[in-house]
């Protein structure tokens, strides 16, 4: 299953809750826009999404990050991309999420909880 095609199967407004733990690592900015654009219209109007994911703040969890990439490619073969707190939030309120962000027991993972703008304006 491709999760930029969830459109093509779930329809608008049908879930009220997405979880995902280290899932965003493996998309490209671009293709997590799309996909937080997705998850946005599949919301529904109080729906919220919670989420954990390595997200480095500084200069030792970048280092992190990179040694998650070449642990990535070389144990699983797979491209893993790195995405700061920084890259997040922007790309959260980019979409139109609201947001809470916090600490996790790993310390260069957050915990994100997110729900659609529009529900705090009504």
């Amino acid at each position: 299953m491709n999760a930029l095609d969830l459109k093509s199967f779930l329809n608008k407004g049908s879930l009220h809750w997405i979880e995902t733990d280290g899932f965003l690592e493996f998309f490209t900015h671009s293709q997590l826009k799309n996909l937080l654009t997705i998850w946005h219209f599949l919301l529904k109007r109080h729906g919220f999404i919670t989420i954990r994911e390595p997200a480095g703040n500084n200069l030792f969890e970048s280092m992190i990050d990179e040694f998650r990439v070449v642990m990535g490619k070389w144990w699983l073969g797979v491209k893993i991309y790195i995405h700061t707190v920084t890259d997040l939030q922007k790309l959260f309120a980019d979409v139109g999420f609201k947001y809470v962000m916090h600490p996790t027991a790993v310390p260069t993972f957050r915990r994100f909880t997110m729900i659609k703008k529009s529900v705090l304006n009504n």
